[in-house]
C-alpha cells in the first residue's frame, strides 16, 4: 500500500499547488522564522517559482528588514525559497498577533479610569474625559457621577 503522503505529491505537483503549499507553511511558521518583532512589521503575500514576496508595513522596517535579507532567506531556505523580494505595502493578520490581544480592553477599569479624571476640578470638563476615556476604550456606561 503506497503512503498518502508520496501519493498526494505528485498530485500536488501536477494541480501546480506547490507553491501555495509553502506558502501556507510559511505563513504558519512566520513568527518564528522572523521572530517577533519583525513578523509583526511584515507579511509574506506570495511564492512564485521559488521567490517569496513580503509586504513591510512601513519605510523604517523595510529598511531593516533589508538588513536581514540574507538571514530571513537562509531561514527560508529549507522551505523551497530561493529568493525573497520586500517592498512597502499593507499587513493583513488572519488574526489579531497576540500581542495586540493582550493589549486589547474590554471594559475600562473604573477606579483607574476616576484616578486618571479625579485631578480635573470642572465637572462638564471632567464628564467630557470620561466619556472620551471610555470611547478611546471602545465602550460606553451611563454617566458616573
Amino acid at each position: 500500500m503506497e503512503r498518502a503522503d508520496s501519493a498526494l505529491g505528485p498530485l500536488i505537483k501536477d494541480l501546480g499547488l506547490e507553491d501555495a503549499l509553502r506558502l501556507y507553511r510559511i505563513k504558519q511558521s512566520w513568527k518564528e522564522i522572523l521572530g517577533e518583532p519583525l513578523a509583526m512589521h511584515a507579511a509574506p503575500t506570495a511564492l512564485k517559482s521559488g521567490v517569496l514576496h513580503i509586504n513591510i508595513s512601513t519605510p523604517a522596517w523595510l529598511q531593516q528588514a533589508g538588513y536581514y535579507k540574507a538571514q530571513i532567506l537562509e531561514k527560508l531556505g529549507r522551505l523551497g525559497v530561493s529568493d525573497i523580494r520586500l517592498k512597502l505595502g499593507k499587513i493583513r493578520f488572519s488574526s489579531p498577533p497576540k500581542t495586540l490581544e493582550k493589549l486589547s480592553f474590554k471594559e475600562p477599569d473604573p477606579v483607574l479610569l476616576e484616578e486618571l479624571i479625579s485631578s480635573i476640578e470642572d465637572g462638564e470638563v471632567k464628564e467630557a474625559a470620561r466619556r472620551a476615556a471610555r470611547k478611546a476604550l471602545g465602550t460606553t456606561h451611563r454617566k458616573s457621577r
